[in-house]
C-alpha cells in the first residue's frame, strides 16, 4: 500500500508542477509578449480561469504526504527550511500580486515587476529543491542545486510559452513561439550538462538507468515541443512540454528507490519508502478518503479547461 501511495503522492506533484507551471511560465513571460497593460491582463487571461485551481494540486500533494509518509514529510521539508522559505517568498509574491494588479489604480508596472520575480524565484525554488534531494544534501544549495533550479526553470518558461502560443492573442502566440524555439536549444544543453554533472555529484542513485531513462525523456520532449511548434500544432506542443515539466519530478522520485530521502552526510538518517510510510490501518483509511477526492478534482480541472478551452480574444473576461 506505501507503494502505491508513494506513487500518489508523486503524480499530485507532478499534476502541480504540471498545471501551476503554466501559472509561473506565462507570469515570467507576459512582460515580454504585451507592452502595453491592456495586452498583459490578456496575456494573463490565458490562466485566468485556471490560476487559482492550479495551486489546489500543491495542498492536495502536501496533504498527501503528511498524511501517508509523516516521517518523509518531516525529512523531505525540515531538512531544506531555507530554501522552501526563499520558494515560499516567491510563491506567495507571486499569486499576491497578480490577484492584486487587476484592481489596483496606479502602480501597475511594480506589481507585473513583481509577478516575474515571484514567478522566476519559484521555478528556481523548486529545482534547487529537486536538485538537493536528488544530492541527498540538506542546508544552502551548492552549485549542482542551483543548475538544477536554472533547468527547471528554463523547462516552466517554454511550458508558459506553450501556452501563449496556443490560447493567446495573435501577438501573443506569435511571441510565445518566438520564445519557445528560441529556448529549445538552451534548454537542450541545459539538460545535457545536468545529466552529466548529476552522474558524478548525486552518484548515489540507486536505480541509474531510470534517471539515464528520464533524461531521455526530458531531452525528447523539449525537442518535440520545438518541432511542433514551428509545425503550428501547438496543442501538441503544450503536451510535449508538460512531460517535459513532469519528468525531473519523477526522475528524483523514482530514481532512489527504495528510498524516499536521502542523506548523503549521514546515511543511517536516510529513509526507505516504507520506513516512511504511516502504518497500514492509517493507509487503508486514507485511501478510502481520498478515493472520491482524486476523481472530483480530475473532473474540476476538466470542466475548467474545457469551458476555457478558446483562445483569448478581445471580449475573453479579464480577471486579473
Amino acid at each position: 500500500m506505501e507503494t502505491l501511495w508513494y506513487a500518489l503522492v508523486g503524480l499530485l506533484f507532478a499534476a502541480y508542477f504540471v498545471l501551476a507551471g503554466l501559472d509561473y511560465g506565462v507570469g515570467m513571460l507576459f512582460r515580454h509578449v504585451a507592452a502595453d497593460d491592456d495586452g498583459r491582463r490578456r496575456a494573463l487571461a490565458t490562466v485566468g480561469p485556471f490560476f487559482l485551481g492550479n495551486e489546489v494540486w500543491l495542498v492536495a500533494a502536501i496533504g498527501a504526504l503528511l498524511g501517508a509518509f509523516p516521517l518523509l514529510d518531516g525529512k523531505l521539508l525540515g531538512t531544506n527550511a531555507t530554501l522552501l522559505a526563499v520558494l515560499l517568498f516567491g510563491l506567495v509574491t507571486f499569486t499576491a500580486c497578480v490577484q492584486i494588479r487587476g484592481r489596483a489604480k496606479r502602480g501597475r508596472g511594480i506589481f507585473d515587476a513583481l509577478i516575474a520575480v515571484g514567478a522566476l524565484v519559484t521555478a528556481l525554488g523548486w529545482g534547487a529543491f529537486l536538485g538537493q534531494l536528488l544530492q541527498g544534501r540538506h542546508g544552502l544549495p551548492n552549485w549542482f542545486s542551483l543548475l538544477c533550479g536554472l533547468v527547471f526553470a528554463m523547462l516552466i518558461l517554454l511550458h508558459g510559452a506553450a501556452l501563449l502560443a496556443l490560447r493567446g492573442t495573435p501577438q501573443t502566440r506569435a511571441k510565445g513561439s518566438a520564445v519557445l524555439t528560441a529556448g529549445v536549444a538552451p534548454t537542450l544543453i541545459g539538460v545535457g550538462v545536468l545529466t552529466v554533472a548529476g552522474f558524478f555529484t548525486a552518484g548515489a542513485v540507486e536505480l541509474p538507468a531510470v534517471a539515464l531513462a528520464g533524461a531521455a525523456v526530458l531531452a525528447t520532449g523539449i525537442l518535440a515541443a520545438g518541432r511542433l511548434t514551428v509545425a503550428g500544432r501547438h496543442g501538441r506542443a503544450l503536451a510535449a512540454t508538460c512531460v517535459a515539466v513532469a519528468t525531473p519530478l519523477l526522475v528524483v522520485g523514482f530514481a532512489r528507490l527504495p528510498f524516499g530521502y536521502v542523506d548523503a552526510a549521514e546515511p543511517v538518517n536516510s529513509l526507505t519508502v516504507t520506513q516512511g510510510a504511516a502504518d497500514a490501518a492509517a493507509l487503508d483509511l486514507l485511501t478510502v478518503a481520498a478515493a472520491p477526492m482524486i476523481p472530483v478534482l480530475l473532473g474540476f480541472q476538466a470542466v475548467m479547461w474545457w469551458l476555457w478551452r478558446r483562445r483569448v480574444t478581445s471580449s475573453t473576461p479579464l480577471f486579473y
